[in-house]
């Protein structure tokens, strides 16, 4: 996206958005940025497209923080007052626009019973495999924000499940990264409904999603499916899987959300933790508008990045796809294991490959702000691009 470019500025509703909500699919925006906010973009894609959601990733904070000049006003003025450490430096940066997302989503929230409306909000990719340290960063940054409609997002590690019961035990909403297969969307989902269970009384309001990053796996399994089958294989069967896992985790959902287990944490007003679709693209912005056309269904969240939302108004086609062809995607997962795959070793490295993504992306965050606030102490004004690098 062209950093002054901003979507949803002109127009009318778009028929396909409108279609999505009639359909029960809930839309996020998988970008943040702040101009978004202050021109009034996200407010008029609230109102008009039906966008009642937004994922902050560390992609996103990285491409818009280091990577632009929106934030170096605020950046500088938070250095000559002393504050100079790079995390601390972020989230001065970060969590006000949290803040002023939230906010923009909080009628959203309040009006949809507070189902809709919410704000994802990533904790470090360092802390990943820390469970402990995952929740404790949990509820300070909950605290600090003091926004009921922020979502905290985890990653789908063994320690990420842990800290997610013990987020949901403390009532906090959460966001699980990285979900991959189908076995990993088990543990997620079993970890939800652990935490559910050991919180007390009424369980109203939660808010929960489980993301599955569908151009990261079909990514992936390209990549492997290259190197195990032959030519016509591989080609045969590249970008399928994404799709075919997402529809068979949706049939898990609706399983696992109609037992009796279910139904007596529903009984206390327990929320499903529904699954959200995001990375909604490949390398080079290809597949969006395809993944997005398949992966419509009731009581789901597709959360597009701004180049997919553009394809998707000016020529999505809607229809209940979610719940299509299920005997198909068996058929396609049994097939690329027969080819060789190994369906956990797989999902594993889409897993790996996301949160590394993740961690990549937070470290160039850190980086570039230890960049500009270094101009700054030096009395020159950051470079945006940093001289010699693209972006």
């Amino acid at each position: 996206m062209s950093p002054t470019r901003l979507p949803f500025a002109t127009g009318r509703t778009a028929r396909p958005f409108a279609q999505l909500r009639a359909h029960g699919q809930v839309l996020w925006l998988e970008y943040l940025r702040r101009d978004l906010l202050l021109q009034g973009a996200l407010r008029t894609a609230i109102d008009r497209d039906h966008v009642h959601g937004v994922m902050a990733t560390p992609t996103t904070f990285a491409q818009a923080i280091a990577w632009t000049g929106q934030y170096d006003v605020a950046l500088a003025e938070w250095v000559r007052r002393g504050e100079l450490d790079a995390k601390s430096l972020y989230e001065r940066l970060a969590f006000a626009d949290i803040e002023v997302a939230a906010d923009q989503l909080r009628d959203v929230y309040e009006r949809g019973d507070r189902r809709d409306g919410f704000v994802s909000l990533p904790l470090p990719p360092p802390l990943a495999d820390d469970g402990p340290a995952l929740v404790a960063e949990a509820l300070r940054v909950s605290a600090q924000i003091g926004r009921p409609n922020v979502m905290l997002m985890v990653y789908a590690t063994p320690a990420g499940l842990g800290a997610l019961t013990q987020m949901v035990a403390a009532g906090l909403n959460t966001n699980v990264a990285g979900v991959c297969g189908l076995q990993s969307y088990g543990e997620v989902a079993e970890a939800y409904f652990r935490g559910l269970e050991l919180r007390e009384g009424d369980l109203g309001g939660l808010g929960a999603v489980a993301s599955l990053p569908i151009g990261t796996i079909d990514q992936v399994t390209d990549e492997r499916l290259s190197t195990v089958g032959s030519g016509h294989s591989a080609a045969a069967f590249a970008g399928q899987a994404a799709i075919a896992t997402a529809r068979l985790a949706y049939r898990d959902w609706k399983r696992l959300h109609s037992g009796p287990r279910w139904m007596r944490l529903a009984a206390r007003g327990a929320r499903p933790q529904r699954l959200l679709f995001a990375a909604l693209s490949t390398p080079g912005g290809r597949a969006g508008l395809r993944y997005a056309e398949a992966l419509v269904g009731a009581d789901s969240v597709s959360a597009m990045p701004v180049v997919t939302l553009d394809e998707f108004r000016a020529s999505g086609r809607v229809e209940p796809t979610l719940e299509a062809g299920i005997d198909e995607a068996e058929a396609t997962l049994a097939a690329l294991e027969r080819l060789g795959l190994d369906p956990p070793a797989t999902a594993a490295a889409a897993a790996a490959a996301e949160l590394g993504r993740f961690a990549a992306d937070y470290s160039t965050l850190l980086s570039g702000i230890e960049r500009k606030r270094t101009e700054v102490l030096e009395g020159l004004p950051p470079l945006n691009p940093p001289r010699g690098e693209e972006r």
